[in-house]
């Protein structure tokens, strides 16, 4: 399963969504909408993103495909902010 993610730190700079490779022990915890802390850039520095949509497959290049091996960290919530 991978999931396309839009990063919240980034979103002024990047306006384009990611997509991520969702750790199988993940998949059925998580929603669209949620926040997740993935890797990202050089040093696969941890960063906020919120899940925009799923998909089985994809036409990526694997390299292209961030494969981490680390956990992601998930919210209870869509979005934990209060604007």
């Amino acid at each position: 399963m991978y999931a396309q993610v839009i990063l919240t730190k980034h979103a002024k700079a990047i306006d384009m969504a990611f997509t991520y490779k969702v750790p199988e022990q993940l998949q059925d915890k998580v929603i669209m909408g949620q926040k997740v802390i993935v890797p990202f850039g050089r040093g696969s520095n941890l960063t906020e993103a919120f899940i925009l949509s799923f998909s089985d497959e994809t036409d990526l290049k694997k390299t292209k495909i961030n494969l981490s091996n680390s956990s992601w960290l998930l919210s209870n919530r869509k979005s934990d902010s209060t604007d």
